[in-house]
């Protein structure tokens, strides 16, 4: 026969630890089912640029008239963007996207791409115009970064923010090139620029599962010219370094997004 040893009841501290560990799991399980989301989705929204000047579909062969009555044409429009985020008035905001992106008018498949963010309704988007400072000061990067986009500096360091360049008719009929090339970073010369759009209450996105909102953004290629400065192609015909004229020409860049 065999005898059942005894066990002797723990100590009044021993079971208050135990009663509390107990709590704790509670806690912590609670905490991971209510933790805010992940930016990963499963399926993220998608953002578009969509180029127009003076409100028409902008393409390489067609003559347009700047707020100057200057006619242009395009031949090269290219800029950054990073850091995009998404949120909503009354809500918190998301975390950033940290990954660049470089838009090409000239290549389409750059106009489009997904962006992290978690489930959610959203009525904000921002990013950064151009590249910060630590990309700038370490050397010639990879993917959107890489100095083949031909938006790298090589006589110096750092990037090309914004590329626009094309041909442009003085009051002699003669078409003669214009190149507008935005960059810098350093103190008193810092061409980033921040752009908030707010959507339209039809324009407000719903992020979810098996649903893919986009977000569509009109690049107005118009504003460049006067988004924020009077800036005429025959007072501004080329601007090539970082500097003041740098700096002026990125304001009026960063006027020229909508949401529409």
């Amino acid at each position: 026969m065999y005898r059942r040893l005894y066990t002797p009841p723990l100590p009044r501290p021993f079971k208050y630890i135990k009663h509390m560990l107990l709590i704790l799991c509670c806690v912590i399980t609670l905490r991971e089912s209510t933790a805010q989301p992940s930016l990963e989705a499963l399926n993220p929204p998608l953002v578009s640029f969509n180029f127009v000047a003076n409100g028409t579909s902008l393409t390489s062969d067609a003559d347009y008239i700047n707020p100057f009555g200057e006619r242009y044409q395009v031949r090269t429009l290219m800029f950054y963007v990073s850091r995009i985020r998404l949120s909503h008035s009354v809500d918190t905001n998301t975390g950033y996207d940290e990954e660049y992106h470089l838009i090409d008018f000239s290549h389409a498949a750059s106009h489009t791409f997904s962006v992290k963010a978690p489930k959610g309704t959203y009525d904000t988007i921002q990013f950064m115009l151009g590249v910060d400072s630590f990309h700038n000061t370490n050397g010639a990067q990879a993917g959107a970064l890489d100095p083949l986009h031909g938006m790298f500096w090589t006589w110096n360091s750092g990037y090309i923010f914004a590329k626009f360049e094309g041909l442009w008719a003085r009051s002699s009929g003669v078409d003669i090139p214009f190149a507008h090339h935005l960059g810098g970073f350093r103190p008193g010369e810092d061409a980033q620029r921040l752009v908030l759009l707010t959507l339209p209450p039809h324009r407000i996105i719903e992020v979810k599962e098996q649903h893919n909102p986009r977000i569509e953004i009109t690049v107005e290629v118009s504003r460049w010219f006067n988004g924020k400065h009077a800036l005429s192609l025959a007072e501004y015909p080329s601007v090539m370094t970082p500097g003041a004229k740098s700096m002026l020409v990125a304001d009026n860049v960063s006027t020229i997004f909508s949401v529409q």
